[in-house]
């Protein structure tokens, strides 16, 4: 769904947002998360920093977006990442993932933060778009996994 912007108010996200968060993550995988999701929510939202944020669009919570700072690992010094981002389907193409995306990216310069990551599974186009709108580029990094069931 495409529109015009909506009004967006980012804050930082407290520890009972947690369950519009699972509702929006549910709503935008359309399946139900494990509890284990909202555990690691809530951790972020501890960790604070200024790196949890949510929108809320006429005061219910629209968006989500979580960054976290890692401060080593195979090549990267200090680094942002963007950990997961989420906006309520009806919210969606209105400027509320871009105002949560920009705050997210100010909040990581205001630390001095200028190497930005990310990961994005090849096949989503949308979630691809939302962060080359960002300025995000492919980088020199490749990702591997190892599933232990194969």
């Amino acid at each position: 769904m495409s529109g015009g912007l909506l009004s967006v108010k980012i804050r930082f996200m407290r520890v009972s947002d947690v369950p519009a968060i699972v509702k929006i993550q549910e709503a935008v995988t359309r399946r139900k998360v494990s509890r284990e999701f909202g555990r690691k929510v809530r951790n972020f939202v501890k960790k604070g920093g200024g790196l949890s944020l949510v929108a809320e669009v006429g005061g219910e919570v629209a968006g989500y977006i979580i960054g976290d700072i890692k401060t080593w690992g195979f090549g990267v010094e200090e680094s942002g990442w963007v950990e997961m981002v989420g906006v309520r389907p009806g919210s969606m193409g209105h400027g509320v993932g871009k105002k949560l995306g920009g705050e997210l990216l100010k909040n990581f310069h205001a630390k001095g933060i200028s190497s930005i990551h990310t990961t994005a599974r090849w096949d989503w186009g949308d979630m691809l778009a939302f962060f080359k709108s960002l300025g995000f580029e492919l980088s020199e990094f490749i990702n591997l996994e190892k599933n232990p069931r194969r």
